[in-house]
């Protein structure tokens, strides 16, 4: 963006604000040489305060001198701006900017496509033709020096060819000159694409198949686990039944000691009272019997305390065995039924009794009572049931 910027604006506005613009004849000079100078400067006051006008076509289409001349453009412009008229030195400022207005001007004129609207409206808005035939007139006025002559030609002749040199190294252009390497790029490129299509049709068929094993492994797995966890938890049930079983083990095992203690003690006290208070001199004597059953009450009392606790004891002891024995029981059903909770569920939907037997012998309470126990082949029946069941599923 040059002719946009509104500092370069501003420095055009000012040129084009000069009194000497607005006059339409020569009121300044009093030559033949001012007055040609004087068209010079008309001339680029035409073509700048067109570049005012339509900034955006200008940077557009005049970026080759907005690269090389744009600055140069400016200096021009404030020189002649800023030299009073009857300065000798705007003489060579004016030709100057005539020049650089120029350059500009045939380089929109070349880049714009005859014939278009917006051609036409450009050759409309600046008078094209003249400005071009002028240039050319000028490159024969004898009022001008050879310098500015040979310059205005190089301008002239050389403008289309800077353009078409700087077009021909653009990018745009380099991509034409490389499109046969591109296409032979791009063939072999499709060529490899399809001589590797079947590898890497192979390939995801394997990856599929790799997938798909990979997902019977991991339902195996989890089909595992959920196995482990069921048994896992009849572990933990028969862990428990474990560590009852041994501490009833013990408390029959202490009871039975005890048992032993107080039937040695039922025959020991007896004996040992008969031995010391035996005399057989006095057996012939009733006043002597008598007296040694008076001596054996308080051990026939001790018998009698003795053989109740035997009795509790013994009656205790055989709870205890019977307490084990259900446990033991508990024990052995636990082992087999590993997937009670999902067979349970199914056995159910046909028949919701079939279990009612074996869960109230598995999850009731311990019964002290030997009298009053489960029969131990309670339910079998129905575990009967059970692994028929099983069998057909």
């Amino acid at each position: 963006m040059f002719f946009q910027k509104e500092d370069n604006k501003a420095i055009i506005r000012s040129f084009l604000d000069l009194q000497l613009l607005k006059e339409d004849e020569n009121k300044f000079f009093e030559s033949d040489m001012a007055d040609a100078n004087f068209d010079l400067l008309k001339t680029s006051a035409n073509i700048i305060k067109n570049t005012f006008n339509y900034p955006v076509a200008w940077d557009n289409y005049t970026k080759l001198n907005i690269g090389l001349y744009g600055e140069q453009f400016l200096d021009c412009i404030k020189k002649v701006t800023n030299t009073s008229v009857n300065n000798d030195h705007i003489c060579p400022h004016i030709q100057n900017l005539y020049l650089s207005s120029l350059r500009f001007f045939f380089e929109i004129d070349f880049m714009l496509k005859e014939g278009e609207d917006e051609h036409e409206g450009f050759k409309k808005s600046i008078s094209g033709m003249n400005i071009k035939k002028e240039a050319v007139s000028n490159t024969i006025n004898e009022l001008f020096d050879n310098e500015f002559k040979l310059e205005l030609l190089y301008i002239i002749n050389s403008t289309p060819l800077l353009i078409t040199k700087n077009l021909f190294h653009s990018e745009q252009i380099k991509l034409f000159s490389t499109f046969d390497e591109k296409r032979l790029t791009a063939e072999e490129t499709l060529n490899n694409i399809a001589s590797s299509k079947e590898e890497i049709t192979k390939k995801i068929s394997d990856f599929q198949t790799e997938l798909e094993q990979k997902e019977q492994t991991v339902e195996n797995l989890q089909a595992t686990l959920d196995k482990q966890e069921t048994a896992f938890n009849f572990v933990g049930l028969y862990k428990g039944f474990n560590e009852l079983a041994k501490r009833k083990q013990k408390e029959a095992t202490n009871t039975f000691c005890f048992l032993i203690v107080l039937a040695f003690s039922l025959i020991a006290f007896p004996l040992s009272a008969m031995i010391s208070i035996y005399n057989p001199n006095d057996i012939s004597q009733s006043s002597a019997i008598s007296t040694h059953l008076l001596n054996l009450l308080p051990l026939i009392s001790l018998e009698i305390i003795l053989l109740y606790f035997f009795r509790v004891v013994l009656h205790n002891y055989k709870s205890i065995k019977a307490q084990v024995l259900q446990v033991e029981l508990r024990q052995t059903l636990c082992q087999f039924i590993q997937n009670y909770a999902d067979y349970s569920k199914e056995i159910k939907k046909d028949d919701p009794a079939v279990l009612e037997k074996f869960e109230n012998l598995i999850f009731s309470g311990i019964i002290s009572d030997a009298e009053n126990l489960p029969s131990t082949f309670d339910g079998m029946d129905q575990i009967t049931k059970l692994l028929s069941f099983l069998k057909r599923t």
